[in-house]
């Protein structure tokens, strides 16, 4: 196979531009769904979650977010598997890593899972339970943030051929095409 690109989004972008464009996303989103459902929901009386409960629920986000990126990969019968690493002092990172290549799609369901799947439950819980839709728009717009690069890794993969292979490197992505014979 022949590397058609090569997607590394810190030397593209730079983590500091990321981080701004994350957080500007998490807060757009916040602001839209809490606009949207206290239009849809004018009466309501909030509910002020304790923080505790809070806390715990951010504290699991990020790892129900890798959990869902390896869910789609290991149901479509690959070695996915999830590694630990050393991030920030007190926050260790998460890592979902493939052994081989896997397809173009394969790569787009699993790089989009998190977002989908979280922020329709939020808004599902929201619709139920309307005094909590504080609490759910917030965890559904840090998803959203956690999410903007793999929407970044989407839209690249997306521009490469349809029969596309996408190989994970600790550093970034490659897409790899079948060599002509």
């Amino acid at each position: 196979m022949n590397c058609w690109k090569s997607i590394y989004l810190n030397r593209e972008f730079g983590t500091h531009r990321l981080t701004i464009f994350s957080m500007l996303l998490t807060l757009l989103y916040f602001i839209a769904f809490y606009l949207v459902f206290s239009m849809l929901y004018p009466t309501t009386k909030h509910a002020i979650v304790p923080i505790l409960p809070f806390l715990g629920s951010l504290a699991v986000l990020f790892p129900i977010h890798k959990l869902i990126h390896w869910l789609p990969l290991t149901l479509a019968g690959l070695k996915a598997t999830m590694k630990l690493e050393k991030g920030f002092v007190l926050v260790p990172m998460m890592r979902c890593e493939t052994c081989s290549p896997i397809s173009r799609n394969l790569f787009l369901i699993a790089a989009l899972a998190p977002a989908i799947t979280i922020t329709s439950a939020a808004i599902i819980a929201s619709v139920y339970m309307p005094t909590y839709v504080s609490f759910f728009s917030i965890l559904a717009a840090i998803n959203l943030g956690f999410s903007f690069s793999d929407f970044l890794y989407a839209s690249q993969v997306l521009r490469a051929p349809k029969n596309a292979y996408v190989e994970d490197r600790s550093e970034g992505f490659h897409i790899l095409i079948k060599r002509a014979s």
